[in-house]
């Protein structure tokens, strides 16, 4: 299963003055992919690297954002995909200092999704199960510092029954 595919990143923002050089943030995000196994108490991770992954396992994805750049980043907005063969675990979003959110389209987010349900009394709108999610994005609202990186992360599990599963 290939895990390779594009991170985005939006909002970074640059000082400019013609006294002084150009100072600005260069951003690199780094993903990384882990199998989450809990087993008699222990929680372990092991690199996803080549292995596959199979029904009800979880992966935890990791990205980190560094700046390599000679000033802060501002409004940092790194945003993940979640494989399609994947649903988010619910609660397992973690962040530096940034507002979670989520996409049932991949194009507009909120914090709680919702869907619009049809009715005999008319059209309602409920909350979106987590299994919906088709992406997730991280709203940062900390400068994130020349010389310095953030981490986000994320637990998605894969669907489909496990072997012998009924």
């Amino acid at each position: 299963m290939d895990f390779k595919r594009a991170l985005i990143v939006a909002g970074v923002l640059c000082c400019l003055s013609p006294v002084v050089a150009i100072a600005a943030p260069q951003i690199s995000l780094h993903l990384s992919a882990f199998i989450v196994q809990n087993a008699q108490g222990q929680h372990t991770e092991i690199p996803l690297g080549d292995k596959t992954v199979v029904a009800g396992e979880r992966v935890r994805f990791v990205i980190e954002a560094r700046n390599t750049g000679s000033s802060s980043a501002l409004h940092l907005t790194p945003m993940d995909p979640i494989p399609a063969h994947m649903s988010y675990v619910p609660g397992s979003a973690r962040d530096g200092s940034a507002t979670v959110e989520f996409s049932l389209d991949g194009r507009t987010f909120s914090p709680h999704p919702t869907i619009k349900i049809k009715t005999a009394k008319g059209t309602i709108s409920k909350p979106a199960d987590p299994s919906q999610y088709r992406a997730i994005r991280w709203v940062t609202h900390a400068a994130l510092a020349a010389r310095r990186s953030f981490t986000y992360s994320y637990e998605a599990q894969v669907n489909g029954l496990k072997k012998g599963a009924k």
